[in-house]
């Protein structure tokens, strides 16, 4: 930068604001108009001449002070204090970026657009740390949000997400599922939301390796005839499960009696061995009923392995309050609903104590209680060790029959009251899957009739 004149007097029609500055919204400026005034304005505005903003070589474009340009105007001066400086556009565009960034003028997206601008100028990542002081990491994660729908974007900063929340989202790879989450994000069922996308992204990987792996055996995709014509050999192996090496392996050891395979409509491999003649050509009624029944169990037991999953992560964060305390120890003494009857590694696990056993069943409370970190935390995060004991005690985390209908479970009930009570944010999904209403239910009971 090379400054031309240190201080003049430049008009307010000839200034214009910076078309990049990354600050898009100067805000409310009625408290600066009115001291400016009353007091006038103690520092210059930095200008240089002619530039982006400036429709004509005689005017001035405003690199430091757009809002109290806009300031003086509505407090009717007609001229303001100005720095004539020279530079180029990135020393425009870096300087506007790092001057907003020290008064913490610009919201995060404002930042992600301006590390944009100076990436698009040539910088280097190396560059924009030493000049704005961000770490590499931020700045990364801050274009991230480029990549997300600036509508739902806005929207969403209204329910005032964390910036972890849009790291969370990050691990989403399929931008129109990261954006179908962004509508979730700050809101209770933003977790369920998350978990869902990367369950699904994961299915998909593992659908992709089975298909890869398949077509390395070169088997024939048997017809439907064939099928009907064949002795299927068990055991089904699921595509949106992982193919692990212990699979590949039982599944070479075997493929000389293989003929052939299919995946049915439940995304099962089914592997076919040699042609039986008085095999019937359809299946009976009895094994497409067990068929239904299979299918029906799996989706709702996978529904439940999720919230599952949520609710172990609550507990196994959970820091509480010293008044969470009676509450929690007043649930644990009322025996008709917890019976205290429950095995010390499931505590174990759930205070993050590692199990010193080669079985657990074989794990005692007297090794739990002779574990320096257990002692650790028993004295310093006694919630948590309360609360363990309560999830440990829930001896029926399903909701579902033998056929996979709905079967109301209180003990379940009682215990998503405790952690609602304790701050858990309870999602949409797992209240539709308690009481019944879930659309896995729903599904099942149409494809019943």
């Amino acid at each position: 930068m090379k400054v031309i004149k240190r201080s003049c007097d430049l008009p307010i029609a000839v200034l214009h604001a910076h078309p990049d500055n990354p600050r898009k919204d100067v805000g409310d400026v009625t408290e600066l108009a009115a001291s400016i005034k009353q007091n006038g304005i103690f520092q210059n505005l930095t200008v240089v001449k002619g530039g982006k903003g400036s429709p004509n070589a005689d005017g001035y474009t405003v690199i430091i002070g757009h809002r109290r340009l806009t300031a003086a105007a509505r407090a009717g001066l007609t001229k303001v204090p100005c720095m004539v400086v020279d530079m180029d556009d990135k020393e425009q565009l870096s300087t506007m970026l790092l001057e907003n960034m020290q008064r913490n003028d610009l919201t995060i997206w404002e930042q992600a657009q301006g590390f944009q601008m100076m990436l698009d100028l040539g910088e280097s990542e190396d560059d924009i740390c030493k000049k704005t002081g961000f770490a590499k990491q931020t700045i990364r994660h801050r274009l991230k949000l480029l990549e997300l729908d600036p509508v739902e974007f806005k929207k969403a900063q209204q329910r005032q997400p964390t910036l972890s929340d849009y790291i969370e989202l990050e691990k989403i790879e399929d931008i129109k599922e990261r954006n179908k989450a962004l509508r979730d994000i700050g809101t209770s069922n933003f977790k369920w939301t998350i978990q869902s996308a990367l369950r699904e992204q994961e299915n998909k990987r593992n659908v992709q390796e089975w298909d890869k792996y398949i077509k390395s055996l070169k088997m024939p995709l048997l017809t439907e005839t064939d099928r009907d014509t064949r002795t299927i050999f068990p055991p089904y192996y699921y595509t949106k499960s992982k193919l692990t090496p212990e699979i590949k392996r039982k599944i070479n050891a075997e493929k000389k009696g293989y003929k052939g395979y299919f995946i049915s409509k439940w995304g099962e491999v089914c592997f076919l061995g040699e042609i039986i003649e008085e095999r019937a050509k359809i299946e009976d009624e009895k094994q497409i009923e067990m068929k239904k029944m299979r299918e029906r169990v799996a989706k709702v037991e996978a529904i439940e392995e999720q919230a599952k999953e949520l609710r172990d992560n609550f507990v196994k964060e959970y820091v509480g309050t010293n008044k969470d305390i009676k509450y929690l120890i007043c649930q644990i003494l009322q025996d008709a609903t917890f019976d205290i009857d429950v095995d010390a590694a499931t505590i174990a696990q759930y205070c993050g104590v590692k199990i010193t056993t080669e079985d657990p069943d074989d794990y005692e409370f007297d090794d739990l209680i002779s574990d320096k970190h257990y002692l650790e935390i028993l004295g310093t995060k006694t919630q948590r060790v309360l609360l363990a004991y309560i999830a440990a005690n829930v001896w029926r985390a399903d909701v579902h029959d033998y056929f996979g209908h709905y079967r109301r479970n209180e003990c379940l009930e009682r215990y998503y009251k405790i952690l609602q009570t304790l701050g858990y944010p309870m999602s949409s999904q797992e209240k539709q899957l308690l009481d019944g209403t879930h659309e896995c239910f729903e599904q099942q009971e149409e494809g019943d009739k």
